[in-house]
This record gives structure tokens, C-alpha cells and sequence, in this order.
């Protein structure tokens, strides 16, 4: 497999697959960032990309949990605010 994303030789899958090898070592928003890459390149749209991510987080709504976990001096972030396209 090819290591290198700097020259081209690494294509966004291999990345991807490097990254998240396992179920149990992804973070939580993997699952977002797959939907949201694997429908903008088939769609080539972000709205249409965007409303994937949101079905994906009224399935999932602990994962807006997770990112709102950090204390009340971080952001707390809503569905829409997640990707808003």
C-alpha cells in the first residue's frame, strides 16, 4: 500500500483506512466525517452531503454529547452547526 499523501500516492481511502483501522480506535465523529466525504464525492453537493451528516446525527444524537462535553466555556454546538451547507 502506498504511504505517501504528500506525493499522491496515498489516495483518501488508504488515508482514511490508516486513521481509523478499527472500530474501537475511531473517534466518535468518524462516522460524520465518512458520510459526509463519501456523499460530497458522489453528489459533488454540500447540501446534499450536509443533510447525510444530519440524518446521521438524529440517529446518533449522543455524538452531539460528546462534542458538547468539554465545560461551559467551550461552544455547544447544535445539529444545523455541525454542517450547515
Amino acid at each position: 500500500m502506498p504511504t505517501n499523501l504528500a506525493d499522491g500516492d496515498l489516495n483518501r481511502g488508504d488515508y482514511n483506512n490508516l486513521l481509523f483501522a478499527t472500530q474501537t480506535c475511531r473517534p466518535f465523529y468518524a462516522f460524520h466525517l465518512e458520510t459526509y466525504w463519501q456523499t460530497h464525492q458522489t453528489s459533488n453537493n454540500l447540501h446534499v452531503a450536509c443533510l447525510a451528516v444530519q440524518e446521521v446525527i438524529a440517529q446518533r444524537p449522543d455524538t452531539l454529547s460528546l462534542l458538547n462535553r468539554y465545560g461551559s466555556h467551550s461552544p455547544t454546538y447544535e445539529a444545523q452547526e455541525l454542517c450547515p451547507f
